[in-house]
């Protein structure tokens, strides 16, 4: 059930994406590179980006991708280059959410598409997470790590910095156990400097 929900948010959040002929894709918090192989395998003329702080992301290989050992909250990529950002499940483990924020806004273009998947913490949410690593902590146990924000928290935030929802799905879509929500933002004025 859980890599069926790993998968699932990876299919949505590309579904939600469109990707055209010659656009460039970042991925922050790109983990082991999964989502961008598999916009790999769904398109062939773009380029993609993949974050992480874990230094094992510049063992990855991919076609028509870069990997990159990078801070979110300090990103040494030009100004409105990405015409997408992905942020799976990478915001609510960033303590500095806000800055998190403002550098994604500086690297993505004006009307640029941020897609953003994350994690509910509701009952079911935490009960799931109970089922599958056999305890309530976050920072214990296998795919372990510090919430310190729910999806609701960060979508607020992410609207904060004039981002604008143009579609958001649930995972699952049956209320009340939803347990991801996966949104494509769309920017919709230049960051501030």
């Amino acid at each position: 059930m859980v890599r069926h929900f790993f998968w699932a948010r990876i299919y949505i959040a590309i579904n939600l994406a469109q990707i055209k002929n010659g656009e460039q894709v970042l991925d922050v918090g790109c983990g082991t590179g999964h989502l961008l192989e598999e916009l790999n395998r769904k398109y062939k003329d773009w380029h993609g980006f993949g974050v992480d702080i874990c230094p094992e992301v510049t063992n990855i290989t991919l076609p028509n991708c870069t990997f990159l050992v990078a801070d979110l909250c300090s990103l040494l990529l030009p100004d409105d280059y990405f015409d997408f950002v992905f942020a799976l499940d990478t915001l609510e483990h960033i303590c500095q959410v806000e800055q998190a924020l403002k550098e994604i806004k500086r690297v993505l273009k004006r009307d640029g598409i941020l897609i953003v998947g994350g994690p509910t913490e509701t009952f079911f949410y935490k009960l799931g997470r109970f089922l599958y690593k056999g305890t309530f902590s976050q920072e214990k146990g296998p795919c372990a790590g510090r919430h310190y924000y729910n999806i609701n928290q960060i979508i607020q935030k992410i609207k904060e910095n004039d981002f604008k929802i143009e579609v958001m799905q649930n995972l699952p879509s049956l209320q009340p156990f939803v347990l991801q929500k996966i949104l494509r933002f769309k920017n919709m004025k230049a960051q501030n400097l």
